[in-house]
């Protein structure tokens, strides 16, 4: 590994013992020339990239046209990007409808907010929007749909408190980990919900790809929580879990993906719909401690 790459301890328990869990790849990357470590930690568990690329470095593994959350920024819509972007549109309104019914209106930051989608979504429902978008095509992309978007948490308004901070897929990309979940409880309300999704990695989709797993998705994903070890980290910092879900589109599209990935040559409407298949197993045959993608809600307690 480069000298730009970092090695960690825990990010949860500062343990600096930790033993081999799985070696992956980039996904964007055609001659597969890196091979990233993915480790356990022998104390508490949890799952994690180590050594890593730096903050410095990691923008680069961002800069496929490919890149999931940035494909409304381009202009070309392939097989697969329509598909993503079904299914991104079918979840937005899901997590709409579960936070509205979680509580009334009111201040809402969205962490990680990529192109806008979701502030479009929650603004229409006469909630007031702020957004953290570190990259600068999307953050400006957003900036340019009249969202007021900041590139850093460090340069939010600290006075300024939110009944609800959201984070769709975002968290295991944050290098500082527990400081960012420190400030975050910093600026919500009290009684304010924390809603987080997260790829799990106990889900039986990773079982069954293994190394192909999208959701692996090195280096972009630093972190591979569980549901007790995102309890972990969150409790010290005043959160109560409230509730947890599966985001069900998540599975199928994560089978499709790691089809594609594990079985390059079965491509196009046969991979759909046996991911599609997998997917509904998946959905129907197991426990939502086994999804693909689980969605927490916390309560900030204190």
């Amino acid at each position: 590994m480069s000298e730009l790459f970092e090695k960690i301890d825990c990010p949860i328990c500062r343990s600096s013992d930790y033993t081999h869990f799985i070696s992956t790849f980039d996904r964007f990357d055609p001659k597969k020339e890196l091979n990233f470590e993915i480790v356990k930690c022998q104390r508490c568990e949890f799952v994690y990239l180590n050594p890593r690329p730096g903050e410095e470095e990691i923008g680069k593994y961002y800069k496929s046209d490919s890149y999931d959350p940035f494909i409304s920024t381009g202009k070309s819509k392939n097989f697969r990007d329509k598909i993503y972007l079904l299914i991104r549109n079918i979840n937005l309104q899901l997590k709409v409808a579960k936070i509205n019914k979680l509580t009334k209106p009111g201040c809402l930051l969205d962490i990680g907010c990529a192109t806008g989608e979701f502030l479009n979504a929650m603004k229409r429902r006469n909630w007031k929007t702020i957004g953290v978008e570190t990259d600068d095509k999307a953050r400006n992309f957003s900036i340019k749909k009249g969202f007021k978007v900041f590139d850093s948490l460090d340069n939010l308004d600290k006075n300024y408190k939110y009944d609800v901070i959201s984070l769709w897929h975002v968290l295991e990309h944050i290098h500082k980990l527990q400081n960012s979940v420190d400030l975050i409880g910093k600026l919500m309300n009290k009684g304010g919900f924390l809603i987080m999704a997260v790829p799990n990695i106990k889900s039986s989709d990773f079982n069954k790809y293994r190394s192909n797993w999208i959701a692996l998705d090195a280096p972009r994903h630093l972190y591979h929580f569980s549901p007790v070890s995102i309890n972990r980290l969150l409790v010290p910092y005043g959160f109560k879990l409230v509730n947890s879900w599966p985001l069900i589109f998540d599975s199928f599209y994560n089978h499709l993906m790691s089809r594609n990935l594990k079985y390059s040559a079965l491509r196009g409407w046969k991979s759909a719909a046996a991911g599609l298949l997998c997917g509904f197993l998946q959905m129907v045959l197991f426990s939502k401690c086994y999804s693909s993608s689980l969605v927490y809600c916390f309560v900030k307690e204190k």
